[in-house]
């Protein structure tokens, strides 16, 4: 059988990140061409990071040069979310 990989937000790194760059998650979600309310299911871990999501986290500028590693955990797909 296959595991897929799922990948969550690490939410105390990414807030911080968040409040050290003077965002709001609106203005994350903005910059990720997310909605509001997408971004919090995706922020309180209720829902993975689709790759697109990960690749838009990696371009934006709120993330820039923090790694990947900093971002998310990853997990197989029957762990559920960490």
């Amino acid at each position: 059988m296959n595991k897929q990989l799922r990948y969550w937000i690490r939410k105390a790194r990414v807030g911080e990140i968040i409040d050290r760059q003077h965002y709001s998650h609106e203005g994350v979600a903005g910059e990720l061409g997310l909605s509001r309310q997408f971004w919090s299911r995706l922020f309180n871990r209720r829902r993975p990071l689709s790759a697109a999501v990960r690749r838009r986290m990696l371009r934006a500028s709120v993330f820039a040069n923090v790694p990947a590693e900093d971002l998310w955990d990853v997990t197989k797909n029957d762990e559920g979310a960490p």
